[in-house]
């Protein structure tokens, strides 16, 4: 439990300082000892809050979403029918490591899990620095004891089915093809079959070096699994849906994913995609229709967004690598600073999808100061590097 041993100690102490007797002197002291003790254990208590709803800045200490791995990532072992080539059209990036607290190099990588509703949530971890990041970012979503065990204080839980193996994982040009066992098929719903490939595919596409999934199950690429999911050609963000009733997206269709924010065990908050389709429009058309799609009903009460009714996208450009909008003065019809948080996050999550974006540039009306809460947005926000970051063990 967290806190146990704060809440322990404090009862302690209180207990221990109620039966002393004290002097004038000696108890004024002892006040200020226990003043000190509570101010100390306050600290620590408010330092373990777990994440929830980020703050918003101008500059993310997270990194990007699994691309800021090196080319670690396609030199994945192989199982016994795998194998793995470094693509020289691959490009490199640079790698986000940390030291963890027993010294060890860390690295970041973001992971699609479940809750207990069958949402699929994208959750940022630390993992130990290793070759083969691919591979360790699968296995991490196999349904395990240790990775149930890692999860379930969180209300999350892994996506592809007990007995999984990776057989081999084989990164050519951008394209990840995964050759698992038949124990992958071992579900019993559209549903988990429909998480299983989109956990699959947005984990390995949050890699700079992949931009597509091919699955394969003992070395075949079927045309399609029982339940009727497509998954003859290669799998990309641009062609599945995620959190929809279906999966795969019709040709000639357009899509875009909107976060919206879902409200987790413990009033833990969690940013959530859904997918939408639409007409197909070009990128620098998305910004609008993204925002158009703000203005429905997330269409359950599971799923919330706090961007205020009558928020109007009123015109928006492309600038090299920095995404400029413009609102109308309804944007700012809310109260509190979680709720001024939650709008930029939900807006920033959704336009990392737009192509080439890095930064955006928020105006309303026309005007660059701050937002009622106290968000500086007279300078441009670095999209945020990753999502829904968790505390390791």
């Amino acid at each position: 439990m967290p806190f146990k041993r704060e809440i322990i100690l404090i009862c302690l102490v209180n207990h221990n300082y109620s039966s002393i007797q004290l002097s004038p002197r000696r108890g004024k002291m002892k006040r200020f000892i226990l003043f000190i003790l509570l101010l100390v254990m306050g600290i620590s208590f408010v330092s373990c809050t777990l994440p929830g709803i980020d703050k918003a800045t101008g500059s993310d200490p997270e990194g990007n979403e699994n691309e800021e791995m090196s080319k670690d990532v396609l030199e994945d072992d192989t199982g016994e029918s795998g194998t793995s080539e470094e693509s020289s059209n691959v490009p490199k990036s640079e790698e986000t490591v940390s030291n963890g607290s027993d010294g060890n190099t860390t690295t970041s990588i973001t992971l699609y899990y479940q809750d207990g509703m069958g949402y699929l949530i994208p959750v940022t971890r630390q993992i130990p620095k290793q070759e083969g990041i691919a591979r360790a970012a699968v296995n991490g979503l196999i349904d395990n004891s240790q990775n149930r065990e890692e999860l379930m204080y969180y209300g999350l839980y892994p996506v592809i089915p007990k007995g999984t193996e990776v057989r081999g994982i084989d990164i050519d040009d951008g394209i990840a093809e995964i050759d698992f066992n038949e124990n992958i098929l071992n579900y019993e719903s559209a549903k988990a079959e429909r998480n299983i490939i989109c956990s699959l595919v947005y984990t390995l596409t949050g890699f700079k070096t992949i931009t597509g999934v091919k699955v394969l199950v003992n070395g075949i690429n079927p045309d399609s699994l029982k339940f009727s999911t497509d998954v003859s050609g290669i799998l990309d963000r641009g062609n599945i849906l995620i959190n929809t009733g279906k999966i795969n997206l019709e040709e000639g269709v357009g899509k875009s994913d909107v976060y919206y924010i879902r409200q987790g065990i413990d009033q833990r908050s969690y940013y959530v995609p859904v997918s939408y389709e639409h007409d197909i429009v070009a990128n620098e058309d998305k910004p609008a229709e993204i925002m158009d799609l703000y203005g429905r009903e997330p269409g359950n009460n599971d799923l919330q967004s706090l961007i205020p009714k009558g928020t109007e996208l009123t015109e928006s450009s492309i600038e090299g690598d920095v995404l400029a909008l413009n609102f109308n003065h309804s944007i700012k019809n809310y109260g509190g600073t979680a709720s001024e948080d939650a709008i930029i996050r939900q807006i920033m999550y959704s336009m990392k999808q737009i192509k080439g974006i890095n930064k955006l540039r928020i105006a309303i009306e026309g005007e660059r100061t701050h937002l009622p809460e106290g968000t500086d947005i007279s300078r441009d926000l670095i999209l945020p590097a990753y999502i829904n970051g968790i505390e390791e063990n």
